[in-house]
Order: C-alpha cells, then structure tokens, then sequence
C-alpha cells in the first residue's frame, strides 16, 4: 500500500509500507524517492503513478501511526478543499470513521487545537480568489449551493439573490403576509457596498429568507432590486400579495 501526501512545504511525501519518502529526483517518467532520514539508505523507485519498488532497505523500524497519521491528516484536507462543511465538522467525522476501521491508530491523530492552523489554511486556499470590483464577482461550483446541495443562487443577472425555492415559497403564504426589508453596511463584504434581506414576519417573528449584496443606496438600485425579485416569483410562477411591507 502506498500513498502520497504534502509536506508542510508542500512538497510530496510518499508513505510506502508504514515507511516515510521525501521525493529525490524526476528522470522523465520515473520518480525517486529516498527515506526521510538522512542517515538511511532507504530507497523506493516509482514509474508514472504505478505502485513503487523499494530498492534499497532501510536501516531502522518502520512509523505505521505516524504514515496514518499523516494520511488522516490528507484525507482532511482534501475533504475541505472539496465541501463547504465547517472545518472543525470534517475532522470529527473523519476522526469517527478512523475510529470504526482502525481504531488501534486513533490514539496517534493529532488533536484538532494541535493542526487546526493548517486545516484552516487549507480552507482559505480553497477560496476564490477575492474580487476587487462588483463585475470581478463570479460565483461557481459549490458556492451556488447550500450544505445539502440545493441551488442557494436564484438570480444573479443584476445582484446576486440568495434564498432557497421554498424560502420563495414561503414569502408567498398568508401567515406569511408581512414583509420587512431592511439592509446592513458593516457586515457587507467587499466589494459590495450594503448586505440587504428581505423577511417575513409572523408572530412579531422576523426570519429571513431572500438575501442580496447591493452595490449602493440609490434608488434606482431598490428599484432595480424589487423588479429582479419579483420576476424571480414569476418565473417560479409563485404567486405574492403581502398586505405589509416595512
């Protein structure tokens, strides 16, 4: 069994039967690839992404929790590169499945407070890259959607609207009737000039269910903004009548 991991450099690490590699050379298809201890001749030989041949023997014992270690640490990441889970979820759910395959290796994983620096890193990198003007902003891939896979962007052919298909449904209903539409500059991210959420009120109940991100105050901006949600209900073919919008 084998597999390859990062080191924190970033450079690849190969785990070769409980044994450690640091990467040696590249000679067109073929990598070599050394024991991690410089005091041993250990030696492994990988053609293209074939299974290595060790070479030379290494003269000490091998880290099986350690080489597990490190790929409970991989899968992590990989894991938030990959989902919009939070960070600190991913690890215990990896942790538990660890616990249910191998559970001799669970003493050996590292504590969340102990590599959570690195986790996070991970999880900025796999950010976009931040946008400097409102036209730089693209949303894509997992970022349209919600945790549980549904579509999170409705419309964002001026402003992006965010909200879910039955959150526009429930705008529509008669205990629902209420409206409040209000918006929030100091927790705006940039480039966007205003966060702006519309709620329904029930019961002196305020819960909101469509978001959008404004570039300014204007009027015509509100304008533009109302006539963008109402034929998003159109489209869905949802049909409103609030008596109060405050």
């Amino acid at each position: 069994m084998f597999s390859i991991v990062e080191s924190k450099r970033k450079k690849p690490v190969l785990l070769f039967d409980t044994f450690r590699y640091t990467q040696d050379k590249i000679v067109g298809t073929t990598i070599y690839w050394k024991c991690e201890d410089r005091s041993c001749p250990g030696r492994a030989v990988q053609y293209r992404s074939a299974a290595p041949n060790l070479k030379k023997s290494h003269n000490h014992n091998a880290d099986e929790n350690k080489c597990k270690a490190e790929e409970f640490k991989m899968a992590v990441k990989r894991r938030i590169e990959h989902s919009p889970q939070p960070v600190k979820r991913i690890y215990k759910q990896e942790l538990t499945s660890l616990y249910t395959t191998s559970p001799q290796i669970a003493p050996s994983i590292p504590m969340f407070h102990e590599i959570k620096n690195s986790l996070y890193k991970t999880r900025n990198d796999s950010y976009p890259p931040a946008p400097h003007t409102v036209d730089d902003v693209k949303i894509e891939g997992i970022w349209r959607k919600t945790l549980h896979g549904d579509p999170f962007v409705l419309d964002d052919s001026i402003f992006p609207i965010f909200g879910t298909t039955d959150s526009v449904k429930q705008l529509s209903t008669s205990f629902n009737d209420h409206w409040f539409m209000d918006g929030t500059f100091k927790s705006c991210p940039h480039p966007f000039y205003q966060l702006y959420t519309i709620h329904s009120v029930n019961n002196d109940l305020s819960t909101p269910k469509l978001y959008t991100l404004l570039p300014d105050k204007n009027g015509s901006t509100y304008t533009s903004l109302l006539h963008a949600v109402l034929n998003l209900f159109h489209s869905n073919n949802i049909f409103i009548n609030p008596k109060y919008i405050t």
